[in-house]
């Protein structure tokens, strides 16, 4: 972690406690760095209320300022605007008798001093799957059109005046070493009501929560990685619900959802960073010392670094999810790297791309279509920045792979 990472975490410390910043660095601080690291991990509005209380020394000059309070106040609006939206949606829901569960972002804003600047670029709303068909009508009727790209997990409707919506039927992708199944079966009986813009929803037990929370994150970090965000939803949860979690149900089910190892050392972050207090049945000797602690810690930055990342980062999870998984799998070469992800197996191509799996006479297609058709950015690229890219997404699977087997999650 740099000295501008350094900053906005301390920024953000501050801004999730309301308090005043203690900054690490006073001299030299690059805020347009920070702005641009801040609006990458889209915490930009959550951390500008404690720009005012800076010491003279450490503000800003005024032109940023501005800048930071213009987005500030649009996004803010903008979730205003939101909300209102998803209450709509929830009392047609209800009018359907369509039980729905709010996930992360529209229950978890809630803890934060300033709900608006907690800010969401879709709803994440989870109902039965048997219900699936009446909300998909519901929603056309609404306005909202599914998106053509098929997922195991959740279907996302678009709006042209308002943000998607993804509708789950189930936590986590099916096929990865991660599973919800377990914890699936019970959370409908343990949820709680929740009023959300004024119409009734659910919501998931504080247990629940944060292993929901766990698992998306989990999810997020082998495909792709996550940021400082859900670090934040994490420490606001804790934080606020402590004492009222049951803490032993919650180790059994992180086990049962083979998340434990991940689990333990996201809270590790989380109490590195953001100096948060875990019950002692957390044993954190046993890595508080390993490099692969780092490691995580920068992948976290990474993640939301800057596009050219997104897309190697993107390649490295298309790369890592065609190679043969194992205790001791190593990505050895260059050109086993090319060859997998160019030609993976089909029965390892991503969802979308599945139907070579069930028509095999079809592979050669599906391996044009996710290169070419499937990837947007990829179409738009030279053969010499397709290189580049290829080669950092080499080194990014090289060194994500041995992070995802320490994780247990590979």
């Amino acid at each position: 972690m740099d000295k501008n990472q350094q900053v906005l975490v301390d920024l953000l410390s501050a801004a999730i406690r309301d308090r005043k910043p203690e900054l690490s660095f006073t001299r030299k601080i690059d805020w347009e760095v920070i702005f641009g690291e801040a609006q990458a991990h889209q915490v930009e509005a959550l951390i500008y209320p404690v720009l005012q209380k800076l010491d003279k020394d450490q503000i800003l000059n005024k032109d940023l300022l501005d800048r930071w309070k213009h987005v500030t106040l649009v996004k803010s609006y903008q979730q205003i605007q939101h909300l209102d939206r998803i209450g709509e949606v929830l009392q047609a829901f209800n009018n359907e008798n369509i039980p729905v569960i709010a996930l992360k972002g529209l229950v978890l804003r809630d803890f934060y001093l300033f709900p608006e600047l907690r800010t969401m670029c879709d709803a994440d709303l989870l109902i039965h799957k048997k219900d699936l068909a009446i909300a998909k009508t519901v929603l056309f009727d609404m306005g909202y059109t599914a998106t053509t790209e098929p997922n195991p997990k959740h279907i996302g409707f678009n709006h042209k005046f308002y943000p998607l919506i993804e509708i789950h039927w189930t936590l986590v992708d099916p096929g990865t070493v991660i599973s919800s199944a377990t914890l699936e079966d019970s959370i409908w009986q343990n949820t709680k009501p929740v009023p959300i813009s004024g119409v009734q929803a659910l919501s998931l037990s504080n247990e629940d929560q944060l292993l929901s929370l766990l698992l998306h994150m989990a999810n997020h970090f082998i495909f792709s990685g996550f940021g400082l965000r859900n670090l934040c939803d994490l420490v606001e949860l804790i934080e606020n619900k402590n004492i009222h979690i049951n803490w032993d149900y919650f180790l059994l089910k992180s086990k049962e959802c083979n998340i434990e190892k991940f689990t333990l050392a996201i809270f590790l972050c989380c109490k590195k960073l953001f100096q948060i207090n875990f019950p002692d049945l957390f044993d954190f000797h046993i890595i508080e010392n390993d490099p692969y602690l780092n490691e995580l810690q920068q992948d976290i930055f990474l993640s939301k670094d800057s596009t050219t990342n997104k897309i190697a980062l993107d390649l490295a999870g298309g790369q890592l999810r065609t190679v043969n998984r194992g205790k001791n799998n190593k990505i050895q070469s260059k050109y086993k790297f090319l060859f997998s992800f160019l030609f993976p197996k089909p029965q390892k191509l991503e969802f979308k791309f599945q139907y070579a799996h069930k028509y095999p006479i079809l592979y050669p297609i599906a391996c044009f279509h996710r290169l070419f058709i499937g990837r947007k950015y990829w179409r738009n690229t030279s053969f010499s920045e397709k290189i580049h890219l290829l080669k950092e997404a080499e080194l990014i699977a090289q060194q994500r792979s041995q992070l995802l087997q320490w994780l247990n999650l590979y």
